[in-house]
């Protein structure tokens, strides 16, 4: 299990070091943590499944979240407000851009599907080799595979492979046709999606 500071270390180490220095500075004040996180919780399952080994994704209950999610959130109620409409009905794509940068597809005010984009310092959500991406040797020990393994894992057993078995789209035809929920799940998935991160649970 990660430490919290291992899961985003260019924030939480900051964000844990100021709440410590609140609650010293003020302890009979409550300390209210909100969390970028949540407003991706609604994402549906094909948006928040990553396209790796399938084996990776069950053993360590790896998953997609989002960022920026206060951001979002804030950015999708003030487009209600200018348009002059409420949030149910309106589709909104929202772009944060600063040093991190992400987007965010709305609906109903609600996060339907996000992305992280290439921004000043960050590669975005397709990049393996981040601090927290499955290049770092930090994730491979976590996953007990040295960083080639992980490598190999990305580069030849992803994808729609990792999803659904296969990446003959004959085959993943066929198996729609007949029913598939796994083939159907692959299908509205987006398998360029490389980027993972771990469940703190």
């Amino acid at each position: 299990m990660h430490a919290p500071a291992d899961l985003a270390p260019l924030h939480q180490p900051l964000s844990l070091y100021a709440l410590g220095e609140i609650r010293r500075a003020l302890p009979d004040v409550p300390a209210v943590v909100c969390f970028d996180t949540a407003f991706h919780a609604t994402i549906p399952e094909a948006a928040a499944t990553y396209a790796i080994p399938a084996e990776w994704r069950e053993r360590f209950r790896l998953r997609r979240y989002g960022f920026h999610g206060l951001s979002h959130a804030y950015a999708a109620r003030r487009a209600a407000e200018l348009l002059g409409a409420g949030l149910s009905g309106l589709r909104l794509v929202v772009f944060h851009l600063g040093s991190g940068a992400s987007l965010c597809a709305v609906a109903d005010g609600r996060s339907v599907d996000h992305d992280g984009i290439t921004a000043a310092r960050r590669a975005g959500d397709g990049h393996s080799g981040g601090r927290h991406r499955p290049g770092h040797p930090a994730v491979a020990a976590g996953a007990r595979r040295p960083r080639r393994g992980v490598r190999d894992g990305l580069e030849h057993r992803s994808r729609l492979r990792a999803l659904a078995g296969t990446g003959d789209m004959r085959e993943l035809r066929s198996r729609a046709t007949a029913g598939d929920e796994a083939v159907a799940s692959a299908l509205a998935a987006r398998p360029g999606r490389a980027c993972v991160h771990r469940r703190n649970r």
